[in-house]
């Protein structure tokens, strides 16, 4: 594998280079510590190969063949050697991430956090924030919830971490705390939130005020939601909170919902709307269609 890497370093291109060289600076500056045989020339593989992928995918473009492949193939190499280095040991945690090897991430993430935060604590962040996502793949919401206070503790602009932090809540019954998250983000005069961030923090509110009795509340929030995102799940919340204030219009919504997800990349929750209008025309003494 070393033959490959350094293989690499050769092909490098010219915009790797200018755009990439930023944190393989940053880990030279603090002193390059993976003392591994070619560890610079794997580091050097490393950090522009990762950066070739997470720009393409920031953009959402095709990353080039083998990007992802050749980062995490040298980052294996430098952990596997012994390498300390938080900067490399939360890229290569980032990566598991992505090929969702969940706890392994966990673990090789949290190895990362004191050296992080000595010599690269303008990461620490989104370092954060990786193990609340982790966390929450993995089912330990408790935990999640915890990294990512930590993450908007480090950065209070980490729009993600809040969003999330606002969903894991609701997800703890913490009904409260999530409304307030959540208003948070839709009152900021300074974060920058994506439509689809609105979205979802309008959608959380709805669950709540419908959790809470206020079907026309939730209604308001859901539509709001729609409006922003046009996501089949905001439908679906219209749906629930009409069952409570207009049954036939409720069902118009489940319908709708039906349609929008034969036609699109969500076959898995067919069944459940399916078994939705079914129950909906039982209560209505309606003939079933099966």
């Amino acid at each position: 594998m070393m033959r490959q890497i350094l293989a690499t370093v050769l092909v490098v291109c010219t915009w790797t280079f200018c755009h990439g060289a930023g944190e393989f600076e940053l880990y030279t500056s603090a002193g390059a510590r993976c003392s591994a045989e070619h560890g610079q020339q794997a580091a050097k593989v490393a950090f522009e190969k990762y950066q070739v992928w997470k720009r393409a995918r920031d953009q959402g473009r095709k990353a080039p063949p083998g990007a992802f492949r050749d980062a995490g193939q040298a980052f294996d190499y430098l952990v596997r050697s012994g390498c300390k280095d938080g900067l490399v040991l939360y890229r290569y945690g980032n990566l598991l991430r992505h090929k969702r090897q969940y706890d392994k991430a966990i673990k090789v993430i949290e190895q990362s956090l004191p050296d992080l935060s000595e010599n690269y604590s303008s990461h620490l962040s989104s370092a954060y924030y990786v193990l609340g996502y982790c966390s929450t793949k993995t089912e330990h919401y408790d935990d999640a919830i915890k990294y990512y206070r930590l993450s908007i503790q480090h950065d209070p602009e980490e729009v993600d971490s809040r969003i999330n932090l606002a969903t894991r809540l609701y997800w703890k019954g913490r009904h409260d705390q999530a409304a307030e998250a959540a208003n948070y983000v839709l009152q900021s005069k300074t974060l920058k939130v994506s439509r689809w961030g609105l979205g979802q923090c309008h959608n959380l509110l709805g669950w709540i005020a419908l959790d809470s009795g206020q079907p026309n509340q939730a209604i308001e929030c859901f539509a709001e939601a729609y409006e922003l995102r046009k996501y089949p799940w905001d439908l679906e919340g219209l749906a629930w909170a009409y069952e409570k204030t207009d049954p036939k219009r409720a069902r118009d919504y489940w319908d709708r919902i039906l349609k929008v997800r034969k036609g699109s990349a969500e076959p898995k929750f067919l069944p459940q709307t399916e078994e939705r209008i079914e129950q909906m025309m039982s209560d209505a003494g309606a003939p079933s269609k099966k």
